[in-house]
Formats: C-alpha cells, sequence, structure tokens
C-alpha cells in the first residue's frame, strides 16, 4: 500500500500555516529550525 512519509511546502505566512495546520488537522509542532536562508517546521 502506497502512503504519504513526507510532504514539504514553501509558504509566505509559517505561523499562519502552522495554525492552519493545527486547527483543521490536528497537527502538533515537532521541532523548528533556522537555517541559512529559511525557517524549518516539522508538523506531526
Amino acid at each position: 500500500m502506497s502512503r504519504i512519509v513526507h510532504l514539504a511546502l514553501k509558504v509566505d505566512d509559517l505561523e499562519k500555516t502552522t495554525e492552519f495546520y493545527q486547527k483543521v488537522f490536528g497537527f502538533a509542532e515537532v521541532e523548528t529550525k533556522k537555517t541559512r536562508d529559511h525557517t524549518s517546521r516539522h508538523l506531526t
């Protein structure tokens, strides 16, 4: 059976997008990392 194991999105507003996925899908924030030129946030 096929399944999605990872998905990456480039968004303009990380906070609003995080809030949306938490409210609509019940995702929880696992980690936020800042690297050279971007911030990545991991949700599960």
